[in-house]
This record gives structure tokens, sequence and C-alpha cells, in this order.
């Protein structure tokens, strides 16, 4: 048996074993890392939206994109300081923010919304991601977050689930980085009391 075939100690990076064995065609590896971040996905697609967006465009449809371009790229992911968790949450921010551009200009020049095809996602993951998207834990990540004072809950998805550093969240923001840093201390600590079990237990306040 090897160490990863044991049962994992608390410090062992679930993240980067699940997607190391992903890239091999472990197909529950695959669903179980698409599982894992499709929930702080959907915020920070909802986040990027707005609310008056979203009565014209769909969440779920930039989630399905930003997984089509992810997840042939998995294998070019290295780990960071031996964990993958913040690398994968880095690198889905920025397909994040390529695909939502691409959704906007799209509908600027169509006037009409303009869904994914499921011919795009590369299979057998594009079932895996709609169950992702409608799983009860995607329900209960959106209402803790909904839960927070806008304040807290933008922070979060910057510092944590976009993983943008402190300094520019805090320009984003508007407001000295104490308080962001600060800010997003206790939003990510209420987050984690809250919804244990997602991926909010894998970041650090530092991140």
């Amino acid at each position: 048996m090897t160490a990863e075939d044991a049962s994992p100690s608390p410090d062992v990076d679930l993240t980067s074993i699940a997607v190391r064995r992903a890239v091999t065609g472990d197909a529950e590896q695959l669903t179980w890392v698409v599982e894992r971040f499709t929930p702080s996905l959907m915020a920070s697609a909802r986040q990027r939206l707005g609310a008056r967006l979203r009565e014209q465009l769909d969440a779920e449809d930039l989630v399905q994109e930003v997984w089509s371009i992810t997840l042939p790229r998995l294998a070019d992911l290295e780990s960071r300081h031996g964990r993958m968790t913040p690398v994968l949450l880095r690198f889905l921010a920025s397909v994040m923010w390529r695909c939502h551009a691409g959704m906007l200009r799209r509908h600027l020049r169509q006037g009409r919304r303009e869904p994914i095809a499921d011919s795009e996602l590369v299979e057998p993951a594009t079932g895996v991601v709609q169950r992702a998207i409608r799983q009860e834990a995607t329900t209960r990540l959106l209402a803790a977050l909904d839960e927070l004072d806008d304040a807290d809950r933008r922070t979060v998805i910057l510092r944590g689930i976009e993983q943008v550093p402190n300094h520019e969240a805090a320009l984003i923001l508007g407001e000295p980085p104490n308080t962001v840093a600060k800010r997003y201390g206790r939003a990510l600590a209420k987050l984690k009391a809250s919804v244990p079990g997602t991926v909010f237990d894998e970041l650090l306040e530092e991140d």
C-alpha cells in the first residue's frame, strides 16, 4: 500500500492527491475535484454578474465554461508550498475573469443569453458539473455567503475564493489593507463554522 492509499492525516493536501489522480483518468477523483470547487466557483460567478446581469445571464453557464477550460489544464498545475487548493482557486479565478469578459461581449453584441453547449465540456465532466452546481453543498455555501453583509461577502470572495492578494483586494474595495485583512479573517471564520466540509476549511487567513 502506498502513502496515498492510506487513510490521510489532517495535514495531507487532499486536493493535490485528487488532482493528481484525476489527470490520470480517475473519474471518482475528477468528480471530487469538481464537486469540491463548484460551490465557490458559483459564488464567484454570481458576484461577478451581480443581481441585475443575473436576470439576463446565467451564472451556471459561466461556471460550465470555466470548467470546460480548466479541466484539460489540470495536469499543468503545480502545488505551491505543498498546497494545491490556493493554486486551483487562483487558476479558476483567472479563467473566470476571461470567461466573464467573453460572456459580456457576446451579450452586448447579440443582446441575448448564449448558453454553453454541452459538447464544449470535457466528457464525462458535463454531467458532473451540472450535478455539482445543483448539489446541496452549493446551495448551503451560497446561502451562508448571502447571510454575510455585503462588505464581508465581497472580501471573502476576493481574498479566499479568487485568491486576490490582500493589497490588491484593498485597492479594489477602497479600504486600508489592515481593514481588509481583519474582515477576511472574521468572515472566513464565520464560514468555516457555518458550512464545515467546504473548500473554506482549506483556506488560511494569510492566503
